[in-house]
C-alpha cells in the first residue's frame, strides 16, 4: 500500500514527575523514539521533594510519519519516556513508563499532557506517579493535507489524566461510560431486570414474575 511520507519537528519539555510515593531519592527520565526515527535522551538526575520531581528541560528533533493515501491520517508514531530510579550499589530501578503518540498531537500547537506511568509487567507495582510534559509537533516536509490521528482513550494504557483524578492517583480511562447533563448529574440509564420473584396461581403453583424498571 502506497502512502504519503512526512517529516515532522518535534518539541518535547520534560516537566516533572509528581505524586511520586517516596520521600527521597534520585530521578531521571529515558526517552526513545519507537518509530519514525532514531531519538534518544536522558534527562539530569533530580531528587525528589514534596513526593515531587521537578526536571523543566526542553529537547527537540526530527520525526518521520506516513498516511495512507486513501483517508491521510496519519499512522502511529510512538515516544517512549521511562522514569528511573537510581537505587543502592549503583542498581537503576525503572518505575515505569509512558508511550506518547506524536500523531495524535501533529499540526496542534503546545499540548500539555499529563499521564500515568504503566508498570514494565504485570508483577511490577503500580506507582501512580504522573508524569507531566508539554508537546509540539510541527509539519516540516510533505503534503500539509493530512489527518490528525485521533487521540486514544484505551481503558488500561497510559492516556491524559483529568487534574481531579490526579490528585487521586485514578486514570481517566472508565469502565463504564455516563452522559452528563447541564446540571452535573449522570443521566439516567433504562435498565431491563430479570428476577425470580413469583406470586401464586388460582392452581396452586407459583408461575414466574418478570420485572422490567425504567428510569
Amino acid at each position: 500500500m502506497k502512502k504519503k511520507k512526512f517529516r515532522f519537528s518535534v518539541k518535547l519539555h520534560l516537566l516533572e514527575l509528581c505524586s511520586v510515593p517516596y520521600v527521597s531519592g534520585s530521578f531521571f527520565a529515558k526517552m526513545r523514539l519507537v518509530d519514525g526515527g532514531d531519538f534518544c535522551g536522558e534527562s539530569r538526575r533530580a531528587a525528589v521533594e514534596s513526593h515531587r520531581v521537578l526536571w523543566d528541560l526542553p529537547y527537540s528533533f526530527p520525526c518521520k510519519m506516513h498516511a495512507p493515501l486513501q483517508t491521510g491520517v496519519l499512522d502511529q508514531c510512538l515516544l517512549r519516556v521511562s522514569v528511573r530510579k537510581d537505587g543502592r550499589s549503583g542498581r537503576v530501578e525503572k518505575l515505569g513508563y509512558v508511550d506518547i503518540d506524536l500523531a495524535e498531537f501533529s499540526g496542534a500547537g503546545p499540548t500539555e499532557r499529563r499521564c500515568i506511568l504503566s508498570g514494565y509487567d504485570q508483577n511490577q507495582r503500580q506507582d501512580n506517579s504522573i508524569l507531566k510534559l508539554r508537546l509540539a509537533v510541527s509539519l516540516m516536509e510533505g503534503d500539509p493535507l493530512y489527518k490528525r490521528r485521533p487521540a486514544s482513550r484505551e481503558a488500561g494504557t497510559s492516556g491524559d489524566v483529568d487534574p481531579a483524578d490526579a490528585r487521586a492517583g485514578v486514570a481517566t480511562s472508565r469502565a463504564v461510560e455516563i452522559s452528563e447533563q447541564g446540571n452535573g448529574f449522570a443521566s439516567p440509564i433504562p435498565i431491563s431486570v430479570s428476577s425470580p420473584v413469583t406470586h401464586a396461581s388460582g392452581s396452586g403453583r407459583r408461575s414466574p414474575v418478570t420485572l422490567s424498571a425504567t428510569s
